[in-house]
């Protein structure tokens, strides 16, 4: 029983048993009355009735006479005339009626009188005594009358007790339900605060509660800032807060090596003559001018999601790009953007940069792909003039190429069903099934003239759906698959389903997905809301939005892509995340004792501490699932463990 019908029943039983003592005390004070009150009638009448019969000389037939008026007035049980000798010389009695009051009530409250009795005299002589006992069933009446008029009375009060009670204990209710809740979201890794109540009890443990919260979140804001410190010390180029050439080889590697990158673009920017405005001008000038390049050339990655840049050496600066990219006019734009940065910090120079790219597809290797943009980099550097070159491509791609086309084609294949999911497997560490992974797939036909279909990769056409506002239909396709599908396999312990940050902000998405778990409730609880790392951070509000609208339905969130933005992602302890997927780039070269193991090894620690799994992303060797597990990875997807379905 909760706390808070107890002590309601406790006030409501302690206000009956009060008003129950008041009615039984004033009951017994009510009888003890009567009963005075009719032994003073008793001996009043009687003291009345010897008066009359003492003012003349007692006569039988008028003493009978007179005892029979006031006996058929019907408030007396017994009158009796007495000679000197105590002969009966008049007696009537009645029989004793049933009273108005119930039979209980009377054996449980007796009233009690004396008889009434006084001498009768004739001068000095005493001629007799009357003995007169009045009847009780209308005291009786009158108690009964009294105790059902107390008994309304205190029922009625009970009731407003019980009314009292119920407001006073709301008012209580409202920060207790408020402590307890507070209570269970740190058991579910999610920190709330919440404001101090009206109730002067309650406040320091509001206020305990508060302060415990805070500090928990002051320790994940100062680890967080640890770990970002160190991610920051390894991937970043110290001058140019730009990518490391380490690191932006990771993202391409990790690039080819997905399945589901699809295409993309890589541009090459090789500065002109650094060297000599190095020796000429001084380290400081060279160093603005080479963060002034940077900021240019971050400017053109910040116009896509899912891009990177990053500085390659002294005067080599790269550029990822996904497969929507126009990839020659951006080169254009950002050539145009160097050589006013030039002009404002080397005017003498008479050359800027030369840039060269390349398409790459998902299963090339690295080697193959530096080197067909090392030679169309070449091939612009050749020319001796600022320029852009690009390099052969290593194999035909068929994908629209206007926004027109991409509409239509988008949009038939959401029209014809032409969707499915690709799955693959994610493993704890020694194999055991932790969760199905789905990826969206779409059906075109291939662009070799054979007209036969083939499936692309999300990251092909994702991008384009986002741009072009229609993630968020696919995103509702592609939850209504991974609902039938995880119904047809009951032996799944879960379902990763990916969504878009784009689909989730969008106008009336939450409600659509809402209207989808409720018609399949069986299944809920497997299914789990993947969201990248990058899209949770640029839209974090309706993010927030969405984890609590289906954490009641039993859905679980996690995050993928992670490691690249953990210190603005501290407000996900308080939205019951369940893992978070690190982005494969954080462990393809782990090193003992490098930056890269240190801040792995201190975000598990740190998810483990909040309560969730920490999962790898796409490792490709059993040499990187050992090093995962001795830093305390929980899980991990990837050719490690074979392909998908």
């Amino acid at each position: 029983m909760s706390i808070y019908r107890q002590v309601w029943l406790a006030a409501i039983a302690s206000m009956a048993l009060a008003l129950c003592g008041a009615l039984l005390a004033s009951m017994l004070g009510a009888r003890d009355y009567l009963g005075s009150q009719l032994t003073l009638k008793n001996h009043d009448n009687a003291v009345a009735l010897a008066l009359m019969l003492s003012m003349d000389k007692p006569d039988p037939v008028k003493t009978t006479l007179l005892v029979a008026s006031l006996f058929d007035s019907g408030h007396y049980e017994e009158i009796r005339i007495l000679d000197p000798q105590g002969a009966t010389l008049t007696q009537r009695k009645s029989v004793p009626a049933a009273s108005q009051a119930p039979a209980w009530f009377v054996d449980l409250l007796p009233i009690t009188a004396a008889i009434g009795q006084a001498k009768i005299t004739s001068g000095w002589t005493e001629a007799g005594s009357v003995l007169l006992r009045s009847d009780s069933r209308f005291a009786h009446q009158a108690l009964w009358d009294t105790a059902v008029q107390t008994a309304l009375a205190a029922a009625a009060a009970t009731l407003l007790s019980g009314i009292l009670a119920t407001l006073v204990l709301g008012r209580l209710r409202k920060p207790l339900l408020a402590v307890t809740q507070q209570a269970q979201a740190l058991s579910e890794r999610r920190f709330i605060t919440m404001a101090l109540p009206n109730v002067p009890e309650l406040q320091p443990l509001v206020l305990a509660m508060n302060s415990m919260v805070e500090r928990l979140k002051a320790m994940l804001e100062t680890e967080a800032a640890r770990l970002e410190r160190l991610r920051q010390a390894d991937r970043t180029d110290a001058v140019t807060g730009l990518l490391s050439r380490m690191a932006f080889l990771q993202v391409l590697h990790q690039a080819l090596d997905t399945p589901s990158s699809g295409t993309g673009y890589i541009v090459i920017i090789r500065l002109a003559n650094l060297a000599a405005m190095n020796r000429l001008l001084g380290r400081e000038p060279t160093d603005r001018y080479l963060q002034a390049v940077g900021r240019a050339v971050d400017s053109v990655e910040q116009r896509f999601e899912q891009t990177a840049c990053g500085r390659l050496n002294g005067s080599d600066f790269a550029l990822l790009l996904p497969a929507h990219a126009l990839p020659e006019a951006q080169a254009q734009q950002c050539l145009r953007a160097l050589q006013s940065v030039r002009k404002q910090h080397w005017p003498c120079s008479d050359n800027t940069a030369w840039l060269g790219w390349c398409r790459f597809q998902a299963g090339e290797t690295l080697d193959a792909v530096l080197a067909r943009v090392d030679m169309a980099l070449a091939a612009a550097e050749a020319d001796l003039v600022d320029g852009v070159r690009q390099a052969e491509h290593a194999r035909h791609i068929h994908l629209p190429r206007s926004t027109t086309q991409w509409q239509a084609f988008i949009g038939q294949a959401i029209a014809q069903n032409s969707l499915r999911l690709a799955l693959s497997p994610v493993n704890s560490l020694d194999g055991q099934l932790l969760m199905q992974e789905a990826t969206l797939m779409l059906s075109t036909v291939r662009g070799d003239g054979s007209g036969q279909a083939s499936w692309l990769k999300a990251g092909q056409f994702i991008p384009v759906a986002q741009r072009l506002l229609r993630s968020a239909e696919l995103d509702l396709a592609s939850l209504q698959i991974a609902l039938k599908t995880l119904a047809a396999h009951p032996e799944w312990p879960a379902l990763a389903v990916p969504l878009s940050a784009a689909s989730i902000a969008s106008s009336g998405f939450v409600e659509s997905v809402m209207a989808q778990l409720d018609t399949h409730r069986a299944v809920t609880p497997r299914l789990i809301f993947q969201v990248s790392e990058s899209g949770a951070a640029a839209n974090l509000e309706a993010f927030t939005t969405f984890c609590r609208a289906v954490y009641p339905r039993q859905c679980r969130m996690g995050i993928s892509q992670y490691g690249s933005r953990f210190s603005e992602m501290t407000p996900l302890a308080e939205l019951g995340i369940s893992y978070l997927q690190l982005d494969a780039r954080m462990f393809i070269d782990l090193e003992p004792q490098s930056a890269s193991t240190d801040y792995v090894r201190g975000l598990c620690t740190l998810a483990h501490n909040l309560g969730w799994q920490v999962l790898a992303q796409e490792v490709d060797t059993p040499e990187q699932l050992a090093s995962l597990r001795e830093l305390g990875c929980d899980g991990a997807s990837g050719p490690v463990w074979g392909s998908g379905s």
